[in-house]
């Protein structure tokens, strides 16, 4: 996971994908990995992507205040 906040924040989002991906493979719940998928789908402006994962994030983390606003802000990008 930190490998992809590294990649994310250089910008090199092929890496950063690999990076969460490899995380979320070795735990297909977590919500750090699916975070950083959100980021990253956000980021390349892939804002249906990132509703879907930001989504799967409040099922499993429905407590994470960071959520609302991350869903807010894509449902807003997508003009709903």
């Amino acid at each position: 996971l930190q490998q992809g906040e590294i990649f994310l924040s250089r910008k090199d989002y092929n890496k950063a994908r690999q990076a969460y991906k490899f995380a979320q493979a070795k735990n297909s719940r977590s919500v750090e990995a699916l975070l950083g998928l959100a980021k990253l789908a956000t980021m390349e402006n892939h804002y249906e992507t990132a509703l879907d994962l930001y989504l799967q994030v409040a099922k499993e983390d429905p407590y994470n205040s960071s959520i609302k606003r991350d869903l807010g802000y894509t449902y807003k990008a997508l003009g709903q």
